[in-house]
C-alpha cells in the first residue's frame, strides 16, 4: 500500500469513528430528555368527563405554575401560571406557537394543566393551538373517588373568540324549545331536595318566547357556577296587521275593551328568553351532580352550543371541572367557544 493510500484509509477510519461518536452523542442527548411530568395526578382538575383515551401522535403540552413545556421541552418560564407580557401577542403565546410550527405537524394536543393555572393562560394556550390548526384538545383529568386515576376529557368541537365577537358554529343548532320544554325538570334538578347546594334556580315562566335556537353559557366565579340557557337567533316579530298607527284596529260600532281595573296587570310582560341556574362549585365534582342532572335533559343527547366565560384570574380547574360536569360521561360532544376575558 502506498503512503498516499495509507493516509486516505486512515482518514476514512477516523471519519467513521468520529461519526460513531457523534451518533452516540445524539442518542445520549435524546436519552437525557427529562420526561418526568411537571404536573402530578393530584394537581390536575377532577372531571366527570374522564373516559376518553390518551391521544396518540399528539402535541404534549404541560402547564405548571412555573413552566410551559411542549413534548417535554421547556418553552417558557411562567410566573404564577402566566408567561411574560413580551411573549404574548394578540392572546397567542409566541414561543409556544413557534415551537409548534417548527415541530412535526399534529392534529391534536394532549394538555396537562395544573389546577391553579389562571384561565387566561388556558384560553391563550387554546388560542395558540387554534392559530396553528390543532383542532382537538384532550385534557388530562382526575377521576372521582378515594382512589383517583388519570382520565382524559376530549374536546373535539371548539374555538376561541374575543368576548362579544360574533361566532359561527360548524354544527347544527339545538332549538330553544329543547330547553323550555324541559324547564320544570331542569329546575327540579337544580334544587334537588336535601342537597342544599343551589344558589339560585329560575322557576319556569308562564310566558316563554317561541322559536329560535339555544345557546348555553357556562360562567364561574368564586364559589358559584352558573348555567344559562338562552334563546338566540329568534324569529323576527310579525308586523301588526292593524291600522297604520300600529295599534289594535277597532271595528265600527264596537266599543273598545275596558281599561284594566286598578291593581290589575295590563299584560303578561315580555316573554322569557333565558333561564339561569346557579349552584355551588362543589356540584362540579359531586356524585350525583346537580350540574350534570340539570344539563342532561337538554344536552345529554344533543350537541349543544356553549360559551365558556369567566374572569382572567379564575383557576383553570373551575372551568375544566365545570365542563366535565355539564357535559359528563355519556353526553354528546358540545360545540364550544372559549371566550377571551376582557382586559
Amino acid at each position: 500500500m502506498t503512503r498516499r493510500a495509507l493516509r486516505l484509509a486512515t482518514i476514512s477510519i477516523l471519519g467513521a469513528l468520529l461519526g460513531l461518536v457523534a451518533c452516540g452523542d445524539e442518542e445520549e442527548a435524546a436519552e437525557t430528555v427529562d420526561t418526568t411530568p411537571i404536573v402530578g395526578l393530584m394537581e390536575v382538575p377532577i372531571s366527570r368527563n374522564n373516559q376518553g383515551t390518551e391521544p396518540s401522535n399528539a402535541a404534549n403540552i404541560e402547564i405548571s405554575p412555573t413552566e410551559l413545556r411542549l413534548n417535554h421541552q421547556k418553552v417558557a418560564d411562567l410566573e404564577r401560571g402566566r408567561p411574560p407580557e413580551g411573549q404574548v401577542s394578540d392572546h397567542v403565546i409566541t414561543p409556544l406557537r413557534e415551537a409548534l410550527s417548527s415541530s412535526a405537524a399534529r392534529s391534536r394536543a394532549a394538555l396537562t394543566v395544573h389546577a391553579s393555572v389562571p384561565y387566561l393562560t388556558l384560553v391563550e394556550t387554546m388560542n395558540t393551538l387554534q392559530s396553528v390548526g390543532l383542532r382537538e384538545a384532550h385534557f388530562a383529568v382526575r377521576t372521582l373517588g378515594e382512589s383517583p386515576q388519570q382520565g382524559w376529557m376530549p374536546l373535539t368541537q371548539w374555538q376561541v373568540a374575543e368576548a362579544g365577537e360574533e361566532v359561527e358554529f360548524p354544527g347544527r343548532a339545538v332549538p330553544w324549545s329543547a330547553f323550555h320544554e324541559q324547564w320544570q325538570e331542569v329546575y327540579e334538578a337544580c334544587r334537588e331536595p336535601g342537597r342544599g347546594r343551589f344558589i339560585d334556580c329560575d322557576f319556569p315562566y308562564e310566558n316563554i318566547a317561541e322559536g329560535g335556537e339555544l345557546l348555553v353559557t357556562l360562567w364561574t366565579r368564586g364559589q358559584g357556577m352558573k348555567v344559562t340557557f338562552q334563546q338566540v337567533n329568534a324569529p323576527e316579530e310579525e308586523e301588526s296587521s292593524g291600522g297604520g298607527g300600529g295599534g289594535v284596529a277597532l271595528i265600527e260600532g264596537i266599543a273598545p275593551a275596558p281599561a284594566p281595573a286598578e291593581g290589575e296587570e295590563e299584560e303578561e310582560g315580555e316573554p322569557a328568553t333565558q333561564g339561569s341556574f346557579t349552584v355551588r362549585h362543589q356540584e362540579a365534582t359531586a356524585d350525583p351532580s346537580a350540574l350534570s342532572n340539570l344539563s342532561q335533559p337538554v344536552c345529554g343527547n344533543r350537541s349543544c352550543r356553549a360559551a365558556v366565560t369567566t374572569d382572567a384570574t379564575t383557576m383553570s380547574m373551575r372551568v375544566i371541572s365545570m365542563l366535565g360536569a355539564v357535559f359528563a360521561n355519556g353526553f354528546e360532544q358540545p360545540q364550544l367557544v372559549f371566550q377571551i376575558p376582557e382586559e
